[in-house]
């Protein structure tokens, strides 16, 4: 929608009051809550913590919405880093070396 998926351009240009910026920001920003929250029913309210990390973690925008839609739920960490490629490829490879098990994921029914 923006041309761009680094999070701390987007907010500059939101908090410089570019209007459909703020926009996308927010809409992403309560996607992302309802998305937690959806887990957390999921998990019928047993949910342990919930993990902030990636690009958005590292905006104080985008972590204090995320915590006034969240608060309550579970105890809120922030980690930030943007190695998610690195982490799924560490993972698939231990998979292929047999170090790991494959998990299969199906939606509940």
């Amino acid at each position: 929608h923006l041309g761009t998926t680094d999070v701390a351009t987007i907010v500059r240009w939101a908090h410089a009051g570019a209007p459909k910026y703020k926009l996308v920001l927010d809409a992403m920003l309560y996607a992302v809550a309802k998305q937690v929250g959806a887990m957390h029913v999921s998990l019928r309210g047993r949910t342990d913590a919930i993990i902030l990390t990636g690009g958005i973690a590292y905006s104080d925008y985008c972590v204090e919405q995320l915590r006034g839609w969240l608060d309550g739920l579970a105890p809120i960490v922030v980690m930030p880093g943007e190695d998610e490629m690195g982490a799924l490829a560490m993972n698939a490879l231990g998979v292929l070396n047999g170090e790991l098990a494959l998990g299969v994921y199906r939606p509940s029914e």
